[in-house]
Order: structure tokens, then sequence, then C-alpha cells
């Protein structure tokens, strides 16, 4: 398992940046394909913040971390 430390989410310039619409589509597309109904309403109410970091940082770290030698599972710290 590894742990990954990262700077905040949203540290552009001391003010919130706002996801690309690419990566709102993105993230929304992977919440619709979830199937049960509940689980998605569940994580539609979600913040941004953690839609970001599941549906966008997940993803991208996935690769580089498998690599280094961690399992499936990591979990993000900031």
């Amino acid at each position: 398992m590894a742990l990954l430390f990262s700077a905040p989410v949203f540290a552009a310039e001391g003010r919130e940046s706002q996801p690309s619409k690419a990566e709102m589509d993105s993230i929304n597309r992977q919440i619709a394909a979830i199937q049960n109904p509940q689980d998605r309403a569940a994580v539609q109410n979600q913040s941004l913040v953690w839609k970001m970091t599941t549906f966008l940082c997940q993803s991208a770290a996935r690769a580089p971390l498998t690599r280094l030698g961690a399992d499936d599972r990591f979990f993000f710290a900031g």
C-alpha cells in the first residue's frame, strides 16, 4: 500500500480553480456508470474536491505507483 502526500487540489494562487469541461465530462461519465442508483446518488452528493481526487487523481496516479511497487490500494493525504 502506498501513501501519497500532495498539495491541496485547489491551491492555485489562493483561489479555487475549477476542473476543465473535459475533466468534468470524465467525472460525470464515471459517475453515470455506477449501476446502483443509491451508490450513484451518494457519489453525486460528494464535494467537487472528492470527485476530482477519486476520479482524476487516483486514476492518473495508479500506473506510476504500480510501477513503483504499490498494490491496488493507495490513499492521498493532504
